[in-house]
């Protein structure tokens, strides 16, 4: 009922208004803010924040998230933005390092890069599998527009390095009207800086990195952009990066491998823009990035009570390593009409992974010491080829219409390749049988083992192939009212999905008197409209308010195989969920635009929700929908440029309730009652910032610090594994000579400064419902980094 009657007054609003005739031609006054700048090319890299002392107004931060260019607060949804620079002269390398700076988004770290988790607002998955997360994100992450989320499963979330980044974006609530299936509850968007033209310019970066507890590594990267001409310019930027290692691998057999997880990160691309034509642009780019960890980012609690520290553990005595790398390839063109401009997108994104995980916690007797009985091996590769078309208006003082249409259409193809390889059969043989220490296993009749090309295997399953296919029209269409002070917009995107899935499963199945081979290909079907409706007024230069109703959508799937028979009593498909989201916020100004305030308030409502169950014997998982949830809260921002010249404060908090919305049992039989908190959903989270900035003769020096706060949360739905519960204090210096040759940099950062431990991440192994094991990802210890820095 209440989305019902929102769009519908929203409807009735827009007719009203479309029944207005227009008003006679007339000189337009001053308008009172800044209004919508169109995209009638790939736009030059927006001004950046300045701040200096010599400013005495706040700027404003423009962002592409409307696949327009329009400041970040007159757009009636919250965005938060993160300059390029920024993100360099705090020494961020990853995720985990900037998305703490903004509330209202949680990052479950994985080991080994994979099985990490991303949650905007309460809304997301919960703890991945043993080794793969095979659940749908609820996050989308884009490259510019280019869409890097897997349909189905997240075999991979891109962490894009953020060096020679024009700006990082998180957009909060469905974002499915302008970005399709991939972002049901917002999106994290990486902006890059594009070509030049008629502009020579470089940059580079050197940074040495030290982990306290751990290991130590270089970083190093340059950008430069070449004009050819008028109508020509090339960019290119590659970097390398030394992942310090910080966790031991101890046994009782000897093994002692010291910041074991250590390993690498290289990225590199190459763009061009072209414009031979006044009303023609050309843009192309390609990306590679690759990053590979020698063995697990984890701790276990049996490492920790014997005495070896939290970065450390004891029962995983086989070598477990992760290869991850993506490449991306987009063409944009836009041709410029009179009234209009075309635009085509045309993209491709390649994603692998290859995973090996040393499974020998099963057995922690054994494993502690040094036999090793299982490896579990998971690799993913990945092919997505889209095209968008789209025609976007070109916006005048004098015309009260913006619009925005638009098809899409996006093939993906995934293989997909799990198996459980017997490293040590006689040690798990008798750990499997009569009187063994896992005795709800069933081994009659006994495990039939079989040679594969990584030894004796129990089980292979394989996704070969994985076919998704999503086709879409999309639109939005805003009308302007009372010298532009009022803008209503209604938008939707009409969408059919298609998932076919081919599972081969060899071993398990096979030894207790099944078929070895492949079963029935499984599909699925969706159809539907995702609507989107907002009013907007801004009441003076200095207040704007704003209501915006949306429905966000992502994929449904399929569970693969039960290890063992008796594990298979769950559906082999889960449907596709939705979310109706309601959100009101205000945008102020105050003491001469020196102050920003912002508040923002939200109501969430996930049908359908997908989240990952445990079988009864605890040996497996698999996906489910178990019904609704609801998330409700409140996020405020603050910005403030002092009276003290040169020092800007700014705070962020989130306050927010996320629970689930009707009792339900799982299938491991516990019951989730009405309430229960969602996954890594903390209550509050925060994040302040004081920065300084002194110009002194031919130099410019600066200081900030922050701290951060995210409250405890749970790892999954059946609160099994708390985290979360702790705070970062983060600060740095810099001294630059911008009159300089080269204008050299020097800044000094630490992150975590007080050294304080927190949990980022958990999951476990389980027995039933006895946890037999936890695996915890801590947060990052004390880092500090020295970073030389030019530019021309």
């Amino acid at each position: 009922m209440i989305k019902n009657g929102a769009f519908l007054a929203i409807g009735l609003f827009a007719g009203l208004a479309c029944a207005q005739e227009p008003a006679p031609p007339s000189p337009a006054p001053p308008e009172p803010y800044p209004e919508t700048v169109p995209v009638a090319q790939p736009a030059e890299p927006a001004p950046k924040k300045d701040d200096s002392p010599s400013k005495t107004e706040l700027s404003e931060v423009v962002v592409t998230a409307t696949k327009r260019e329009q400041s970040v607060r007159k757009i009636p949804s919250t965005i938060n933005a993160i300059n390029g620079e920024e993100l360099e002269q705090m020494g961020a390398r990853e995720l985990q390092d900037y998305l703490k700076l903004i509330p209202g988004i949680t990052l479950q770290e994985g080991d080994n890069d994979t099985n990490r988790t991303i949650s905007i607002r309460g809304i997301g998955p919960q703890s991945g599998g043993l080794i793969i997360n095979n659940q749908n994100a609820t996050t989308g992450v884009l490259l510019d527009d280019v869409s890097l989320t897997d349909p189905y499963g997240s075999f991979m979330i891109p962490d894009l390095d953020p060096f020679d980044l024009h700006d990082l974006e998180v957009l909060k609530g469905p974002q499915g009207t302008l970005f399709g299936a991939g972002a049901l509850n917002g999106a994290i968007r990486y902006v890059l800086n594009k070509p030049k033209l008629g502009a020579t310019e470089g940059k580079g970066f050197a940074n040495y990195l030290t982990l306290a507890h751990g290991g130590a590594g270089v970083n190093y990267g340059a950008a430069l952009n070449i004009p050819v001409g008028e109508a020509l310019a090339f960019r290119v930027m590659g970097m390398r990066q030394t992942l310090p290692g910080l966790y031991d691998d101890i046994n009782a057999n000897g093994k002692h491998d010291v910041d074991a997880d250590s390993g690498g990160k290289s990225m590199w691309r190459g763009m061009v823009a072209w414009k031979p034509l006044d009303a023609l642009t050309v843009n192309a780019f390609f990306l590679h990035q690759q990053n590979h960890r020698d063995d697990l980012s984890i701790g276990n609690t049996g490492a920790r009570d014997a005495g070896y520290g939290e970065f450390a553990r004891n029962n995983t005595p086989g070598p477990s390593t992760s290869t991850q790398k993506f490449d991306v390839a987009n063409l944009d063109l836009r041709y410029e009409l009179p009234w209009f401009t075309v635009i085509s997108e045309t993209s491709s994104s390649q994603k692998h992974q290859d995973v090996t995980y040393d499974g020998s916690a099963v057995a922690d007797p054994a494993a502690q010491q040094g036999v090793q009985t299982l490896t579990f091996r998971s690799k993913a590769d990945t092919l997505a080829l889209s095209e968008e078309l789209r025609l976007a208006s070109i916006s005048a003082p004098d015309n009260p219409w913006v619009w925005l249409a638009g098809a899409y259409i996006n093939r993906y193809k995934a293989t997909v390749f799990f198996n459980t390889v017997v490293a040590n059969s006689q040690v798990l043989g008798s750990l499997l049988g009569p009187g063994g220490v896992i005795p709800n296993l069933p081994i009659d009749p006994p495990i039939v083992l079989f040679p594969n090309e990584d030894g004796l295997s129990a089980q292979d399953i394989t996704y070969d192939p994985l076919r998704a296919t999503e086709m879409s029209l999309f639109g939005e269409l805003t009308r302007k009212l009372f010298d532009n002070k009022l803008e209503l917009t209604l938008g939707a995107r009409a969408y059919r999905e298609w998932l076919s899935v081919q599972p081969v499963d060899e071993g398990a199945d096979g030894a207790y008197g099944g078929f070895i081979g492949a079963a029935d290909a499984q599909h699925q079907k969706n159809a539907g409209m995702s609507p989107k409706g907002s009013i907007k007024y801004q009441w003076t230069k200095n207040l704007l308010s704003y209501l915006t109703v949306a429905r966000g959508f992502q994929f449904g799937g399929v569970n693969g195989p039960a290890p063992l028979p008796s594990d298979n009593v769950y559906a082999f498909s889960f449907r596709p969920s939705t979310i109706w989201s309601y959100e009101i916020g205000t945008r102020t100004d105050w003491l001469a635009r020196t102050l920003q305030f912002d508040l923002t308030a939200f109501w969430i409502d996930w049908t359908d929700m997908q989240l990952r169950q445990d079988v009864p014997s605890g040996n497996t998982d698999y996906i489910a929908n178990v019904g609704k949830a609801r998330s409700l809260g409140v996020e405020s921002a603050l910005r403030w440029l002092t009276p003290i010249p040169g020092v800007l404060l700014t705070n962020a908090l989130a306050y927010i309730r996320a629970t689930v919305g009707e009792t339900y049992t799982n299938e491991s039989g516990m019951e989730i009652v009405k309430g229960t908190e969602l996954p890594a959903s903390p209550h509050l989270s925060t994040s302040t910032s004081l920065a300084y900035t002194k110009f002194f003769g031919p130099f410019s020096g600066g200081a900030n610090v922050s701290f951060s706060w995210i409250g405890g949360a749970w790892n999954n739905v059946a609160h099994e594994v708390r985290i979360f519960g702790y705070g970062s204090l983060d600060g740095g210096l810099t001294l630059s000579a911008p009159q300089w040759t080269l204008a050299p940099e020097l800044g000094v950062s630490v992150n975590n400064i007080l050294d304080r431990r927190g949990i980022a991440g958990a999951r476990y192994l389980k027995e039933g419902s006895q946890i037999l094991d936890e695996m915890i990802v801590y947060t990052k210890p004390r880092a500090i980094t020295a970073r030389l820095a030019f530019h021309f």
